[in-house]
């Protein structure tokens, strides 16, 4: 599964995909490991290293066009730093 930084444009996959009801996540990293920041300046990053097998289960759920709160946690200011999109679905 990768996400991106969430820019609405007339061809983001969230305008393109309504053929289902949109679900709304959330995902927390340290910022020390990888940040929002991080995930702004490299625009694309597969989520990796998920042991939980719960948290896994939901990765598989997520769909195309779906949002993400993006949550730091363990940090100066804990919280949900920003919101990201679903562009590829995990399997």
């Amino acid at each position: 599964m990768t996400y991106r930084s969430r820019k609405p444009t007339l061809d983001s996959p969230s305008i393109l995909v309504k053929l289902r009801a949109m679900k709304y996540w959330l995902m927390k990293s340290e910022p020390d490991v990888f940040s929002i920041d991080d995930l702004k300046s490299k625009k694309k990053e597969p989520w990796t290293g998920v042991r939980n097998y719960q948290a896994r289960n939901f990765m598989k759920e997520m769909k195309l066009g779906d949002q993400v709160l993006f949550y730091h946690s363990n940090a100066e200011v804990i919280g949900v730093a920003g919101v990201m999109e679903v562009v590829k679905e995990g399997h």
